[in-house]
């Protein structure tokens, strides 16, 4: 399933990207809308690149012919995201803890200068590889990780404020 995804924020793009790529950022968010609070698994400098690695665990509804397939309390994955910091521009790719043969998830994000701050801009592909049901568990993803980013849009411009 493609999305694409639009938040703004009153931040700067070099604000918004140092808050990103902060340890201490993302040790302050809690609980988000699709999941629990995300745990710092590593942040990597390198010349212009940062590499975040953020562990999430699932906490929405599925739909029950899903739950049938996977186990809710297995839903775990990690966001790993390489940041051009010259371009303001992410690649995510979504590893699975578990189920990894039916989860296929990346992702492209932009920070936008605006003037009165800056838009995050994203776009994906979510792919749920499981018969019948795949297309039933893709819409709560994609519907979770929308709330999810413009939760942290909020997040973010509190904690750059």
């Amino acid at each position: 399933m493609r999305f694409e995804t639009r938040d703004v924020l009153s931040a700067t793009p070099d604000a918004v990207l140092a808050a990103l790529c902060d340890a201490g950022f993302w040790a302050s968010v809690g609980q988000l809308p699709a999941t629990h609070a995300p745990e710092v698994v590593g942040i990597e400098e390198r010349g212009g690149e940062v590499r975040t690695r953020l562990r999430y665990r699932f906490r929405g509804d599925l739909p029950r012919a899903v739950t049938a397939v996977v186990d809710p309390q297995r839903l775990s994955w990690v966001e790993d995201t390489l940041w051009d910091r010259d371009a303001f521009e992410g690649h995510t790719t979504i590893l699975p803890d578990h189920y990894p043969d039916k989860l296929h998830a990346t992702a492209v994000s932009r920070l936008l200068a605006d003037r009165d701050g800056c838009v995050r801009v994203g776009s994906g592909d979510v792919a749920v590889r499981v018969p019948i049901v795949g297309r039933q568990a893709e819409r709560p993803i994609v519907s979770g990780l929308r709330d999810n980013l413009a939760a942290l849009a909020t997040l973010v411009d509190e904690w750059c404020g």
